[in-house]
């Protein structure tokens, strides 16, 4: 992200949590040419997050691939950002690909690659329409397709499926 910072002109990028790489994370903000537009946040109470969340333009989630696990993930992270209404720019992963293009909210890209990122940044921002679009698609696929009431029901599901398999 902060490769993808130097080419973006005009925008902010908020790191907010905690982690082992906050501290370097906060000399390499310090240390970057665009110091001025990053800003490396504390972990909030879990009562503010999505306040914090909501006051952005943009959620950007570039996990790396490392494992089956994150490439196959369906992140808390990404529907944050989409409960928030917020358009995505997220890693060209197979599970978020499906939820993030499929449903147009956001852009899928490589996340080792900082232009193809900013260029999706630049692109979601740049366009008054598409952002409208993205976010209305955001909050309209948290309400009719990925919540919990919809989401309980196929756990329960899967639940009586291996019961009855069971018995």
């Amino acid at each position: 992200m902060l490769d993808a910072m130097s080419h973006l002109e005009d925008v902010a990028l908020v790191f907010l949590g905690n982690g082992g790489y906050k501290q370097t994370l906060r000399e390499k903000a310090i240390n970057h040419p665009k110091s001025e537009n990053i800003f490396v946040l504390d972990a909030v109470p879990w009562e503010q997050l999505a306040a914090y969340t909501a006051s952005a333009d943009l959620g950007v989630f570039p996990l790396q691939n490392v494992s089956l696990q994150y490439y196959y993930a369906l992140s808390n992270k990404l529907f944050e950002f989409l409960s928030a209404g917020l358009p995505v720019v997220i890693s060209d992963f197979p599970e978020m690909r499906k939820v993030v293009v499929d449903n147009n909210v956001g852009i899928a890209v490589d996340e080792t690659n900082p232009k193809e990122i900013s260029d999706a940044i630049g692109t979601i921002l740049a366009d008054p329409d598409l952002y409208t679009i993205m976010s209305e698609n955001a909050v309209k696929i948290v309400r009719e397709k990925y919540n919990w009431d919809i989401e309980v029901k196929k756990l329960l599901d899967v639940y009586k499926a291996c019961e009855e398999t069971v018995n």
